[in-house]
Order: C-alpha cells, then sequence, then structure tokens
C-alpha cells in the first residue's frame, strides 16, 4: 500500500477494475451458458425445476454493476465516503473538504487495486470451481460464500489502506472501511455518466478541484522523492528524519527506526530522532529504550515539543509501572501543560496507585473538566482520556 501511495496511478487503477470485471463478466457469461445447455440436454418431462445455479446468482448478485459503473462507484461514491466517514471519526483528518483534495489521491488508486486484486483472485477462483458446482442450492450458496469472501478481503486492503494513509487506529479504519458500503447499491444510478456530454460538463465544473489533488498528490510524493535523494549526502541527517517521520505516521515501525536510527547516527545532536525512536520503543513496550532515548533530548532540551518529552517519559514509566519515577515527570508537565487530558490522566493515574487518592481525585476531575472545555474540533480525539478519568472517579 506504501508503494501504491508513492507510485500508483488512478487510471491504471481504473483501467485493471474495468478490465478485470468486463473478463469476468464475460466468462460468466460464457460458463453460464454452457451450463444452462448442459442443463437443457438433461431434462426430462415432469422432473422437478432446477434452481438456476451458480452462474445465474453471480449475475443476478452484480446485475446493474458493469464495468464502468463499478469502477465510477468505487471512484464517486466509495472513496468520498471513506474520507468522509474518517473526518467524522477521526478528528485529526480535518474538514472533508481539505481532505477530500489532500488524500484523495492517494486513497483512490489503493481502493481500485483493492478491488482488482480481489476480483483477480476469487473471480479466478469462482470460474475455476464454478463448473464443478451443481446447479442447485449448494451451488449458490458456495458462490455466495466466494462473493462474501472477495468483498472481506477487499475490505481488508482498504482497512491497511487507511491505516496506511492516515496512520489511524484500528477502530477507525475499520469504521472507514465499511461503512461507505452503504453507498455502493447508488453505483446503478451513475450510469448516466457515460454521457460524454455530462462527463464534459462535469469535468469542466470539477476541473479546479481536479487539479488541487493532482497538485497534492504530486507535491506530497515529490517530497518524498526529494528526501530519499538528499539521503545520498552523508552528512544529511534531516532528510533521514523526514523519511522516518513519513514511514512513522504509515505505522511502517522497523523503516522508521533505520532512519531515525541512520539520523542520530550522522548527528548525535538530533535530539527530534531520539525523541521518535523513544516514542516507538515505549508503544512497543521497550520501556528502558525509550528512556535511553528520551534522556538526551531532556539533558539537551527541557521544553521540547511543548513539554511533550515530559509527558512522554512519565508515560514510559506509568507502562513500567513505575509511579514513584512518573510523579514527578508528569508534575512538571501538568506545571506547563495544565489543561492538557492525557497528562493530567497520567498524572492521576500515578498518584492513585501510589495511594494519594485525594489528590488523584482531583486531578481526574480536571482532566474531565479539560475535555469539556476542549476546542470542538479536539473533543472527538480527547474523549478516549475523559472516559478513562470518569471510569477511574
Amino acid at each position: 500500500m506504501s508503494m501504491i501511495v508513492d507510485e500508483g496511478s488512478l487510471i491504471f487503477a481504473a483501467a485493471a477494475v474495468v478490465i478485470l470485471t468486463l473478463l469476468l463478466g464475460t466468462a460468466s457469461e460464457i460458463v453460464g451458458g454452457l451450463e444452462a445447455a448442459a442443463a437443457a440436454s438433461g431434462v426430462v418431462e415432469g422432473d422437478e425445476p432446477e434452481l438456476p445455479g451458480a452462474t445465474a446468482a453471480v449475475l443476478a448478485l452484480s446485475s446493474g454493476f458493469g464495468s464502468f459503473m463499478l469502477t465510477v462507484g468505487l471512484a464517486v461514491l466509495y472513496v468520498p465516503g471513506l474520507i468522509f466517514v474518517m473526518t467524522l471519526v477521526d478528528r485529526r483528518t480535518g474538514s472533508f473538504g481539505v481532505a477530500l483534495s489532500r488524500d484523495y489521491g492517494s486513497l483512490a488508486p489503493c481502493v481500485l487495486l483493492s478491488c482488482a486484486a480481489s476480483e483477480l483472485l476469487f473471480g479466478t477462483m469462482w470460474l475455476l470451481l464454478a463448473p464443478l458446482m451443481p446447479c442447485t442450492g449448494i451451488g449458490m450458496i458456495a458462490t455466495l460464500i466466494l462473493w462474501a469472501l472477495g468483498t472481506l478481503y477487499f475490505a481488508l486492503l482498504v482497512l491497511i489502506a487507511v491505516r496506511t494513509v492516515y496512520g489511524a487506529r484500528l477502530g477507525p479504519s475499520v469504521v472507514a472501511a465499511a461503512l461507505p458500503f452503504l453507498l455502493m447499491p447508488f453505483a446503478s444510478y451513475l450510469s448516466v455518466l457515460a454521457s460524454p456530454f455530462l462527463l464534459f460538463w462535469l469535468y469542466q465544473y470539477t476541473r479546479s478541484d481536479i487539479s488541487t489533488i493532482q497538485w497534492a498528490l504530486g507535491s506530497r510524493r515529490a517530497f518524498k522523492r526529494h528526501m530519499e535523494a538528499a539521503t545520498i549526502n552523508p552528512r544529511d541527517a534531516e532528510a533521514h528524519y523526514q523519511l522516518g517521520l513519513i514511514h512513522q505516521h504509515r505505522r511502517q515501525y522497523a523503516e522508521a527506526i533505520e532512519r531515525f536510527k541512520k539520523a542520530v547516527e550522522i548527528d548525535a545532536g538530533e535530539i527530534d530522532a531520539h525523541y521518535q525512536l523513544g516514542r516507538i520503543a515505549r508503544e512497543q513496550g521497550r520501556h528502558a529504550e525509550a528512556i535511553q532515548h528520551f534522556e538526551p533530548v531532556v539533558a539537551r532540551d527541557p521544553k521540547h515539543s511543548r513539554y511533550e518529552i515530559w509527558r512522554e517519559v512519565g508515560s514510559t514509566y506509568v507502562d513500567a509501572s513505575d509511579f514513584a519515577n512518573a510523579r514527578p515527570m508528569l508534575e512538571r508537565y501538568v506545571e506547563n501543560r495544565p489543561y492538557d487530558p492525557e497528562g493530567l490522566y497520567l498524572l492521576g493515574l500515578a498518584l492513585k496507585k501510589l495511594n494519594e487518592l485525594e489528590k488523584a481525585r482531583l486531578v481526574f476531575e480536571r482532566c474531565v473538566e479539560a475535555t469539556k472545555t476542549a476546542p470542538d474540533y479536539r473533543r472527538g480525539e480527547l474523549r478516549h482520556w475523559r472516559n478513562r478519568a470518569q471510569a477511574e472517579l
């Protein structure tokens, strides 16, 4: 998925879906004709009528979804729907208009190629098994199972694409990949877009938006290419750091760690790389290693990342159940960032584990209040800490 985001072509992805859908549809009609001929030759007067069989089931499921409509449905309904859902479940995505122009060029090739991969795998599997399926209810059930597996495989690939593009958690990614399926039944109404005149006027109306999408995608890819080219310079630590951030956002932690370590090797004073290495180590449960990376950051810049270095150190000690060392770190953070719900919750948890229950209660109450008074665009992101603080209360 990362390679598709960096190098994928929307035209190639759309062509792949159109061609595969057309070929599979043609092949299914041929198989259906052969099955119908075989069934007709074996009919005897007085026999019970048989069910339409596997081929008829597939054709019924795919009625109204030709190769053109499926591609347009994914591009016009599914991908924008996915982006819209992401703006609702993960407020860090931003507004729908901004996210659509920024992320459509990255997501659309991933979604279309995911559909093509699903069709290629399970469509071919159906074509191989169709001659072996009896023209009865069993064949119809087997076809439905293959169709369901293909849909689930497509959804899984889209889930991976969402996590790659947005760096989102599993829960929001599942919701974003699943809900846009509700829009796909309306794809049959998009057949009006087959009119070249309507397509021309639609392009004229949306030309500026398409240009914005192309520019956003091109600038993102150009930045990564320039950073990769800059790594040729053996003294350029910043290029490795920026590439590490890209890999970290995409949850490619092995590649991110490699880039950050390379930046530190080039410049031992690159505290930003140390900071990110510490964060990754903390998320992966390597607490001692995380503290080792945080120490040079604290020594060189106690205000790093608007004092968030203290929250990261304190959080690492909390994860390691070392609440005595976590408390002073989190207290220093809360002194400088008194309205951060995450820092307040972690401090309250440390105080509770140290049996300072009254102080812990007051801090948890401050955490709940800080979430309620946060800006609207951040409340969804911070709700997690409010719920945890309320549970502790």
